[in-house]
């Protein structure tokens, strides 16, 4: 019976200094595996007082290769040109922009000279498109035959057989090839402009439209070649009633009201950074281009505070 006792406390004795080392093994600082450990989720345990295990510092948030996104809105896009312009001023860093429909033309006005007063030159020479005393040009483009011709005629003249690749800023936007989102790198700015610019009725031959899905896509892009924070200038959410004109058919207020919740349903799923430009102004109304110049500049300036502090400008 003493033999018997004796050897239930060796074993004892065996399991408990057995049970010690594997804890020691498994849970120590330094301990090696044999084979890797699953992580567990949710959760870090961290030794206090051990320096080895400290978490590094948050690495510190910059701006050296930020982006611009421009997007779409018919004439409401005046209003970008006003945000670039108090960017410019406030010597923002924007190292690449993009456009989307509308803003593939601000976007490019502005890259061709990096200078962002050329936006708005090139904007007001539209005036020149209307032939009559009309509200809109958009009447006039309904009256020709072909109304691509005009555009063709002014981007011509903006751009002046500039190519992509002598830009000022690095600059490209997104059109459609056959309901894929491609993206215009090289060749003849105006033409590339020409087939990412897409408003009704700009073309009486219907097509699919670069926008519903191009904000994704161009986010995607320009994390790939390395960008970021990835800035995106929206003048059409939280819109109401906007679509409103007597130039503007029934279809065209359908084709932009799905344009917006197509957009608005991409921003909430994308890490970037998102300014709004809301106007009282209407998708056409091209004779506001001062008044929504300057409401761009006003929503650019708690912007550039925003990124002055979040990315220690």
């Amino acid at each position: 019976m003493q033999n018997l006792i004796s050897k239930l406390v060796i074993l004892l004795s065996s399991i408990f200094i057995a049970s010690c080392t594997t804890f020691q093994t498994s849970g120590g600082p330094f301990a090696k595996s044999s084979s890797p450990a699953k992580k567990a989720e949710g959760a870090v345990l961290i030794e206090q007082g051990d320096p080895s295990q400290e978490l590094p510092e948050e690495a510190i948030q910059t701006t050296d290769r930020m982006a611009l996104i421009l997007g779409p809105g018919g004439a409401k896009t005046f209003a970008q040109a006003g945000f670039i312009k108090e960017l410019s001023k406030a010597e923002v860093p924007i190292k690449k922009i993009m456009g989307l429909e509308w803003g593939a033309l601000i976007s490019a006005l502005y890259s061709a000279k990096g200078q962002a007063h050329e936006i708005e030159w090139q904007l007001f020479k539209m005036d020149a498109l209307e032939q009559a005393k009309e509200k809109s040009f958009l009447s006039i483009l309904r009256r020709q035959e072909n109304p691509q011709d005009i555009w063709s005629e002014f981007l011509t003249e903006a751009f002046s057989g500039q190519k992509i690749d002598s830009m000022a800023l690095p600059w490209s936007c997104a059109y459609d090839y056959n309901g894929v989102v491609r993206f215009a790198s090289s060749g003849d700015v105006a033409k590339a402009v020409e087939k990412c610019f897409f408003f009704p009725p700009n073309s009486k031959v219907m097509r699919h439209l670069a926008a519903p899905e191009a904000l994704a896509k161009t986010v995607e892009q320009l994390k790939k070649e390395g960008y970021g924070p990835i800035v995106y200038v929206d003048v059409m959410s939280g819109m109401s009633n906007r679509f409103k004109s007597s130039y503007v058919k029934e279809a065209d207020k359908i084709l932009w009201r799905s344009i917006q919740r197509s957009l608005e349903a991409q921003v909430n799923l994308l890490d970037i950074e998102h300014v709004v430009i809301k106007t009282s102004s209407f998708m056409d109304d091209f004779e506001s281009k001062s008044i929504m110049i300057k409401k761009g500049e006003g929503e650019a300036k708690p912007f550039i505070s925003h990124i002055a502090n979040k990315y220690n400008l």
